[in-house]
């Protein structure tokens, strides 16, 4: 104990606290300022915190160098314009209150670029086939949104058929390599197409993804799988694009004479004639078989169609050739195609 006296008076639900310090005799107001307050504004009563005081609120700021009003409770906003090569930006704000000091801040705005998301591709198919068949490719893309599929035989340096391309002809880019299109598909994840081999040979299917919707692969956010390399495309055409995935196709030969020895194969029929396009057509009859092919180039001879006599409609219907005959029975003496 000090020797100072505290009274305290509480009416009409108020409180009141004064001090008389000891030997003064003088009974000052408790310094808190409380005096005259509420009961129900002490804590320890169950009540809230004490008595209200006026708000500071914020009155205006200047962001960035913008002024603003934020009396009605504006949003702050601005537009930030990173140097090149940064990743942050100091901004400078001065913010105004309704009461009191302004206050000057720096906040520092960090930029962090989304990671690069490189498009891919994955190509199924078969791994072999037969001349004149038909084959189907199918590719699947991730963070894509078109592709193409694409195939090229040996090196890349020997021409071959092609019946997507220019009279039936492979496409031939800058570098020299020979290439054919399968298939090419806008905003798309999966697309697929089919090759009718046409010659012998080792074959390669390749799917390229792009990450937009430009499949020529011409446009500035466009992006390729894999890496641009030795084909070199004609942009004009397809991108000179990489490889996001391949596959190589063996296909094998089954003209009139595979698996024969020089000097053993010998024809029953043969037909050679003139298109009313420019392109050649070619029959071939060995004993019950037949093997036809079209040329649409000279020097150029696709296999279109193979098989058992007995299994062509036309020859099998009522009053034909081979009209009730069992596969590998129906054969022709003579055969005369001619275009009128």
């Amino acid at each position: 104990p000090n020797g100072d006296r505290v009274e305290s008076i509480t009416a009409y639900g108020k409180y009141w606290n004064w001090d008389n310090a000891a030997g003064t005799g003088t009974w000052i107001p408790f310094v808190d300022g409380k005096n005259g307050s509420d009961l129900t504004s002490e804590p320890r009563y169950g009540g809230t915190a004490g008595p209200s005081v006026a708000p500071v609120t914020v009155a205006s700021a200047t962001l960035n160098g913008q002024s603003l009003d934020l009396s009605g409770g504006t949003t702050l906003s601005t537009t930030l314009a990173l140097p090149s090569g940064a990743t942050s930006v100091d901004v400078p704000v001065i913010i105004n209150y309704s009461s009191g000091s302004p206050r000057n801040l720096i906040i520092r705005f960090t930029y962090q670029p989304p990671a690069a998301v490189s498009p891919t591709a994955s190509l199924t198919g078969p791994n072999s086939g037969t001349v004149g068949q038909n084959l189907t490719f199918t590719a699947s893309l991730t963070n894509a949104q078109s592709g193409q599929i694409w195939i090229t035989k040996g090196d890349g340096k020997s021409t071959f058929s092609c019946p997507q391309g220019p009279g039936g002809a492979p496409y031939q880019a800058s570098t020299g390599f020979f290439w054919c299109p399968v298939a090419k598909q806008d905003n798309t994840t999966s697309l697929s197409g089919a090759y009718t081999f046409a010659e012998p040979g080792s074959f390669t299917a390749v799917v390229n993804a792009f990450a937009s919707s430009n499949q020529t692969g011409t446009g500035p956010q466009d992006q390729c799988s894999g890496t641009p390399s030795s084909f070199g495309f004609n942009p004009a055409i397809w991108s000179d694009c990489g490889s996001g995935s391949r596959l190589t196709i063996a296909a094998a030969a089954i003209g009139p004479c595979t698996g024969k020895a020089p000097g053993t194969c010998t024809f029953d029929t043969q037909a050679v004639w003139y298109n009313s396009d420019g392109t050649r057509g070619q029959s071939i009859i060995i004993g019950g078989s037949y093997w036809n092919y079209s040329s649409p180039t000279p020097g150029v001879w696709n296999l279109t169609g193979s098989g058992d006599l007995a299994t062509v409609p036309v020859y099998t219907a009522a009053g034909g050739p081979c009209a009730g005959k069992a596969p590998g029975t129906c054969t022709f003496d003579t055969q005369a195609v001619w275009y009128n």
